[in-house]
């Protein structure tokens, strides 16, 4: 099994991309929608020879992938002459999470082509090495830097240009929601409650299988927050405190029973919200903004679906809203407060067009709950890294998580959703 790096991956786009090459690529386990590479997706030997293509180590930093950019720097080189690599850091795992994404870039260009201009090509899926090959986009950035990037907001003359752009993501989210609900896929899940589940159209003839979704703050045990509370860690001892209240020990001073009687809002609050997630969608399951990247032709795609699973779609809308809700608290803030209430307004705004009454009112607070446990988990995620890096960054995540879990109807009314 190769272990791609960026020294190696000349020779690998020879080996499996090369116009030469086309009769070896018959293994390909995950192929696009035409079956085999078509003459846009090989390479011509020499370039890789006469030094035309650039590669970048670690464009997107990951701690789960190893991943590499490939450039045709040519004038004659079009918007198809480039490549992502992505190939998992640990090759033995368990779950193979690229095969994820290619099975679903393999299903969605079948079952939903309306979603094609939005989402990247795939190349082809190395099973053995595990590599993922996948059709990039020239001159992309993410969708926070490609908001930096447009005219300062406190210029009158273009203080809308950025809430245009917004309204256009909000508009994006929802088109993907209504591609990929289960009954637009003609899909149905024999037993959503299964982690894994068998899956058929209607014709019966079985289809691609994803896993079911459930956000794991959702589903924590009380072994879980006992060894939170016990961690030489201090920011997990702050997130059990958080769970638990004032009374970090209060659970299980008195017993599991005694201490399970016990209110603890937070938790209280997971549990409601456990009740109230519905698999009704594929969902991207990592949906932020990163994960967002804007072409040079102002084109936007949703990236990274190694995660792709059935589940609730208002969770990958809470990503991105969980985004704006820290857009002025990054280590380089590109909203102001007031921008982001905007910004906030417009997303929701455009998101639930067309909803209204209790309904639009409900899905709303939701969402709000649902970003405030995206923040949890980013909080949980630095304090378990023991980094230093972005502590207060990640300290107002803490807090802001809290607020929106707990307090969903004063940030409606804070923001005027």
């Amino acid at each position: 099994m190769l272990a791609l790096t960026g020294y190696k991956l000349a020779n690998y786009m020879a080996s499996r991309l090369a116009k030469s090459s086309n009769k070896n690529l018959a293994d390909c386990h995950a192929k696009a929608s035409t079956g085999t590479l078509d003459e846009a997706d090989t390479v011509d030997p020499l370039e890789l020879i006469n030094g035309e293509w650039v590669f970048f180590d670690q464009p997107f930093p990951n701690a789960r992938n190893a991943n590499f950019i490939a450039l045709k720097q040519s004038e004659a080189a079009s918007m198809k002459d480039a490549f992502l690599f992505k190939q998992p850091l640990v090759l033995n795992e368990q779950r193979d999470t690229l095969y994820n994404e290619a099975q679903f870039y393999d299903t969605i260009f079948k079952k939903a082509p309306n979603l094609a201009p939005h989402l990247l090509r795939l190349v082809e899926y190395d099973f053995y090495n595990k590599i993922l090959v996948l059709e990039y986009r020239r001159r992309s950035l993410t969708f926070t830097d490609f908001l930096a990037h447009l005219p300062n907001p406190r210029n009158p003359e273009h203080n809308t240009i950025r809430l245009d752009e917004t309204g256009k993501l909000a508009r994006l989210l929802k088109t993907f929601k209504n591609e990929l609900s289960l009954t637009k896929l003609g899909v149905q899940l024999t037993n959503r409650s299964a982690i894994n589940n068998i899956c058929f159209d209607r014709q019966g003839a079985k289809e691609s299988c994803f896993l079911t979704y459930t956000p794991w703050i959702l589903t924590l045990t009380d072994a879980d927050l006992l060894r939170f509370n016990e961690s030489p860690i201090d920011p997990v001892k702050k997130f059990a405190r958080l769970l638990y209240g004032k009374d970090p020990d209060a659970r299980f001073l008195k017993g599991p029973a005694e201490g399970a009687t016990k209110s603890f809002p937070l938790l209280d609050e997971f549990k409601k919200l456990q009740k109230s997630w519905v698999t009704t969608h594929l969902i991207n399951a990592d949906a932020h903004l990163s994960n967002v990247i804007v072409d040079s032709s102002d084109n936007y795609f949703l990236i990274d679906w190694e995660y792709a699973s059935w589940g609730d779609s208002r969770w990958d809308f809470a990503g991105i809203l969980a985004g704006y809700l820290t857009c002025m608290r990054a280590e380089n803030p590109v909203l102001s407060v007031a921008e982001v209430k905007a910004h906030v307004g417009v997303l929701v705004a455009e998101y639930f067009h067309g909803e209204t009454g209790n309904e639009r009112e409900e899905n709303i607070m939701t969402c709000i709950q649902y970003a405030g446990l995206w923040l949890l988990t980013e909080y949980y995620a630095w304090a378990v890294s023991d980094s230093k890096s972005d502590n207060s960054v990640f300290q107002d995540k803490f807090r802001l998580g809290k607020l929106c879990v707990l307090t969903p109807h004063e940030m409606i009314t804070g923001f005027h959703l």
